[in-house]
Order: structure tokens, then sequence, then C-alpha cells
């Protein structure tokens, strides 16, 4: 028996509907204080919406702080440049783990206190261009395992900190839970990074230094069969030896031997970075939250049920927690599960997490993220009918091909479509991972001194690393402007050079004047000579097609990160904020609300749905009354039936027109959904416009 169910056996005769009326409970229903959940569809009736979602998200996410990524705080992984296995730290795991309690937590203290400050989030809050947070948690925090046991001690007093700065500046605040026990993905984000092998001894030929890999590790079978365990042959192959001269089997697992040894296909496992064939030399990525993982059919043969059970009772401690304090805006239960989390399986613990929280807290959004398939085929109808609940879908372009800028403001103008349809087919969408990256130069952004196969995909540009944030008491800083790349080495190639950080490159302005057609970008340098240097008018205009895209016709958005150790203001909104790359201020600028015209093959308008009652719709007009105080809306209120429908879609029509841009959302209660309206770019619409 789940903890949800153990946590709900409060059953009712009778129910409350959305029109005020009793009637009876259905069968599967449970009531709660605004709807009635239908367990065994997973979906709900009866929402008397009590807080629609009239108001997009304007927010950052507050990365790096409560779980730590390399790449965005690389000051406090310096320290482990030059290490082996058993001294190293990867993520928030190993940092524990390496370092022990009292010297990880000494550190973590240190790094709390000045990377999130009151004085960042006022800022924040005083450029006008933040009314959220995402605050991404770790589940060790609420309910601590292993290594983090002591390591983590101060850390639920600084979230509450935290909170009441966001309340006394008007921000509220999401809580992500960014980490699950085991991994849900894989990823050093998830708090420990899964798929993991030392092999030092299996490159010792080319040069004593540590290595790690993850993926399938070298072979050579000429011998016999390898142990990659003990680094030995536990028997010989004579006949191989026997044979000699082209070594069959291969004496040594490289190309140069007549055939690579150690050799998988692995193209799947990596579809959410780019569709590329890929194959790996070490040890597959793993994510074992919901069991043990079979790489050769990308499938868990048996599910964890403890872990489950786990992550739902970190939900249920943090809703003990927080329920009552006003800032809070609601939950994330999991943050990118990876793509091949068994879908029923996950959809049943957002349910029963959402079921948890809405006991708990009834008032608060629940945000889910799409496990990377954002297709209205898996999230359409799911929850139907549910008050509060959203999904949401990262958007990155770090990951893409090399383009051109033209390609780029396409692909981020063509996410309206998307994002219109689910917000169709599921409901809300909110984008809450995006940055302004075209490019994965970012130091340490796929893992400590690690890259992903075949990237970079271009040169990248490099510059000083920046001195430590928390002072020149962190160990390992400065970082050692003397020594060249050091390892440990992963299977790809990112860190600092003689002092120097690699970051993202140089848009370099196109000789030919024509942006559409110009093709020096394929020859760029990653550093533009400063009087070519045309970043920050690509940058601005990209960030004005993403913030249209994103917020013009979803629920709005949170920029991954507010801010980032080596200065990279495409990961960094506060950074961005600065060079004018995104607005402060309302965000109701024209540029940004014609920014896709040349892009878009619709307009979009915001109608009513079908069989709305009469009396949501007259609660959406006086929302609109409240907002407007028009008489004209006053009036319609009085009309009823047919009428009152015509003319209330108008209304809702122009509102959302008018103040879309000021953060309006179509929702009003949800009884409105954004429809497409072809449209003709004319000769009169203009591809851009010059910083």
């Amino acid at each position: 028996t789940s903890l949800l169910l153990a946590n709900t056996a409060w059953w009712h005769a009778n129910a409350v509907t959305s029109n005020g009326q009793t009637s009876s409970m259905p069968k599967d229903g449970t009531q709660f204080r605004h709807f009635i959940a239908l367990n065994d569809t997973q979906t709900c009736i009866g929402d008397v919406h009590a807080r629609p979602f009239n108001n997009q998200i304007r927010g950052v996410n507050l990365g790096g702080w409560m779980v730590l990524e390399p790449w965005i705080t690389p000051s406090m992984f310096y320290q482990f440049l030059g290490q082996g296995e058993g001294t190293t730290a990867f993520d928030t795991y190993t940092f524990c783990e390496v370092l022990g309690v009292k010297e990880a937590n000494k550190q973590l203290r240190r790094h709390w206190d000045t990377w999130v400050t009151r004085e960042i989030i006022q800022e924040l809050a005083a450029s006008g261009a933040v009314n959220s947070l995402r605050l991404p948690v770790g589940d060790f925090m609420y309910k601590s395992y292993g290594p983090y046991d002591g390591c983590f001690d101060g850390a639920l007093e600084k979230v509450d900190e935290l909170l009441d700065w966001a309340y006394e500046s008007g921000l509220t605040v999401l809580f992500d839970i960014h980490t699950l026990k085991d991994s849900q993905n894989g990823f050093d984000n998830s708090g420990q990074a899964m798929g993991f092998k030392w092999t030092t001894a299996l490159n010792s030929e080319f040069a004593g230094d540590v290595s790690f890999e993850h993926w399938p590790i070298r072979s050579a079978r000429w011998m016999g069969e390898f142990d990659p365990d003990t680094a030995s042959y536990p028997e010989i192959n004579h006949g191989n030896i026997q044979h000699a001269n082209t070594l069959k089997d291969s004496q040594n697992g490289f190309d140069n031997s007549g055939q690579a040894m150690g050799f998988k296909w692995t193209t799947a496992l990596n579809s959410e970075f780019a569709g590329d064939v890929s194959f790996e030399h070490w040890p597959i990525r793993s994510a074992r939250w919901m069991g043990e993982f079979d790489p050769e059919t990308a499938s868990y043969p048996e599910i964890n049920h403890d872990n489950i059970e786990h992550a739902l009772d970190v939900i249920s401690r943090i809703v003990e927690r927080y329920s009552g304090h006003p800032a809070v805006l609601g939950l994330e239960p999991v943050n990118e599960p990876w793509q091949y989390t068994p879908i029923e399986e996950l959809k049943q613990f957002y349910w029963e997490g959402y079921l948890i929280v809405k006991k708990g807290a009834p008032y608060w959004k629940y945000i889910m993220h799409d496990s990377f398939r954002f297709d209205t085929n898996v999230w359409g109808g799911f929850m139907d009918g549910c008050p509060e609940r959203a999904i949401d879908t990262h958007i990155y372009q770090a990951w893409r091909d090399p383009d051109s800028r033209v390609g780029f403001y396409f692909d981020a103008c063509q996410q309206k479509d998307r994002i219109a349809a689910m917000e169709r087919e599921f409901g809300p969408v909110v984008v809450g991972e995006w940055s302004l990256a075209t490019d994965n130069c970012a130091m340490w952004l796929n893992g400590f001194n690690d890259n992903l196969p075949g990237f970079p995909r271009l040169p990248c540009k490099y510059i000083p690393c920046a001195d430590p944030y928390m002072g020149y008491e962190q160990p390992g800083t400065p970082v050692d402007n003397t020594k060249p790349i050091q390892g440990p080495y992963g299977s790809g190639m990112s860190g600092p050079i003689f002092g120097y950080c690699p970051v993202d490159r140089d848009w370099l302005r196109e000789s030919s004047g024509n942006p559409q057609t110009g093709r020096d970008w394929v020859r760029s340098p990653p550093e533009a000579p400063k009087h070519l240097d045309d970043s920050d008018n690509v940058m601005t205009h990209l960030a004005f097609k993403k913030i249209n895209a994103f917020s013009g016709i979803g629920h709005g958005f949170y920029f991954w990160n507010f801010r980032t150790d080596v200065p990279e203001p495409r990961w960094s909104y506060m950074l961005a904020l600065e060079k004018g790359w995104i607005p402060k201020g309302n965000l109701n600028d024209p540029r940004i609300q014609n920014a896709c015209l040349a892009e878009d093959k619709f307009e979009f308008k915001c109608a009513l749905k079908h069989d709305v009652a009469e009396k949501s719709i007259k609660e959406a007009l006086g929302f609109i009354l409240d907002a407007t105080n028009s008489t004209s809306v006053g009036d319609t209120l009085q009309l009823s039936g047919s009428e009152l429908r015509t003319t209330a879609s108008e209304v809702i029509q122009e509102y959302f027109h008018d103040h879309k841009g000021e953060g309006a959302t179509c929702d009003f209660g949800g009884i409105a959904m954004l429809v497409e309206i072809n449209r003709t770019i004319t000769d009169d619409d203009e591809f851009g416009w010059d910083r």
C-alpha cells in the first residue's frame, strides 16, 4: 500500500461540485477541499477554481545552491583537480563522501552564505523582470541517507531565510526536488552521477594520469577474455597466439589493431541532447531511482518501490514544513527523470505526490517535468480536470548542432506551436529551464573534467577564470595559472588551462550584411575581434524571441541560472540583464511582442472552451472587472445564454491581447485556451532590428 493511499483513507458519501451543489460521490472518488480526485482514472472533477493560474511566471532558477553542480560553481571543485580515485568529487554525493562530514559542511556553509544572498534576491525583484524563484533542493535535506548524514546540517535554516527574503521582496518560490535516491537521470544534477567507472590502469601506456569514464571500457581479447575488474586475463587463448600476425581479436583495443574492442552503440541513451548516432568506450550512464536499469533493453525489469516511497515521504515532509509560508508557489516532485523512466510508474508517482500536496497545501501549484517527452500523446488528458497542475519542459539550444543565427531564431520561435498544442491537450505549460547558450562550451557543462562525445562541436572561447565568490579561504582557489588542463580525465575535454576557463563563443558580424544568408559563422573564431563582435545583437534578438515564445503562449518560464561562477551571461540571468540582452521592468515591450513575426506560421487567440458553465464564465469576467474596472465588462456580467458566451469570448480575447505582455495567461480559471489563426507575412514585416 502506497504512502498516499495510507494517508488518504478518508472518504465521503457526498461531494461538493463546482457549482456549489451536493451530489453523490463517485465510487473511486476522494473529496479534497476544492475538487474530487478520481483514483482509477487519475483525473479530477468538481474543480471550484479556487486559485486560477491567470498570471505568468517570470522566474529564475537558484541553481548550484542546495544541489552542487561543478559547472555552475567550479570554485567548489577546483580542489579536486589533479586528484584520483577516492579523493575526487564529481557531484553533491561524492563531495560529502570525499571530504567527510566536518570539512564538507564547513565548505557548504561558506558557500550557502555567499552564493545566494538577501541582496541578490532584492536585486532580482528590483529588476521588474522576475516574479518567482525556482529552488532546486535535495531529497537528502529532508530525509538523509548515506554520506549526506550531517553534511547538510544548517541547510534547512538557509532555505527558511530564503523564503522570508522572497516574501519581503514580493517573489514566490517553487520547490524543485532536484535529486532522488539512486538518481533519476544519472546526471550530476541528480545529486549522484550514475554509470561511472575508474579506468586508470587501462590507459597507463599514455601517462600516469588518473582517468574516469562513463561508458563501456576498452578491451582486448587477443590473449583471452579480459576481466576489467582485475585488469587481468584469467585464461590465455593459445590459439590466437599461434595465429598472430595481424593479431586476431585485437592486442590493444585500438582501431590500429584491426578491430577496436570494448565498443557499444548507445545512440538512444543520449537522445535528449541530439539525434546523432553515438558510441562509447566506457560504462553507460544509468539511473537507479526506479530500479536497476537494463542497458540492453533500455528498460527496468523490476521497480524499486522503496525508492518511490522515499520520494513520496520527502514530498510529505516538504508540505508539512512549508505549507503555511506565504511565499511558496508550489512544488515540482522531481527534476528531469530521464526518458527511460517507465511512464505509467512515473504518472502514478506524480498522481500520488499531487494528492499529498493537495491534502496538506491545497493552494500550491504542482508542476511536473515531462521526462524529456514533451508529447501530447504522452501527457494529453493526464490529470484532466485537476486544479493547479502544470507540465514543465526544459528547452535548451546548447546541445544543437552549430547553426546560423537565423536557425537559432527559428528554432526558438517554433516552440510556440508545441507549447500551444500541449496547453490545449494537457493544460498549463511552464518552461522550467532555458538559457541563451547556443553551444556546449561552458566549462564542465557535461560533468567535472568531462564532456559528452562529440562536444563541443566547435572550438571554445577562453577567459580568465573568476576569483572565488566565497573568498580565497576556499581550498583549490584561485585555479593554478601555471598548469595546463589537469586530470582526472573524462571521455571528453573541458577544464581550466593556465588560469583560463572555456565559455561560449562570440557571434561574428556577417560581412555580407545579410544575417539570413551570411555564412561567416561557419568559419568564425571563438573570440571575435571587438569591432566585428555581434554577440550583443544576436543574444538580444534571441532572448526576445524566446521570451515571446515561452511567455506569449504558455504560462511562463524560469531561466537557468540566476548567476554563474565563471561570468557567462548566456547562462546568467543577472549578467544578461546587466548587458541589456533581457530587458528590465515590464516585458510588454513591442520588440518582444513582435519578435517572432518573421518566424511565426500562426497567430493565436484566446477562446472560450466548449460547454463551459455560465458560473465559470462570470467568475472569469469578475476577474477581468476587478483588474480593469470596465463598465462594459460589468454590463456583460448581466447577460446569459449564447449572448453571454459570445460577448464574454470577445472580452476575454481583448483582455488577453492587451495584457499578455504584463503576465496574463489564456486560462481564466481553466475555461479558455489558445487557438491558432493562419496569418500571412507581408513585405511590410521587418526581419528584425539592431541594437
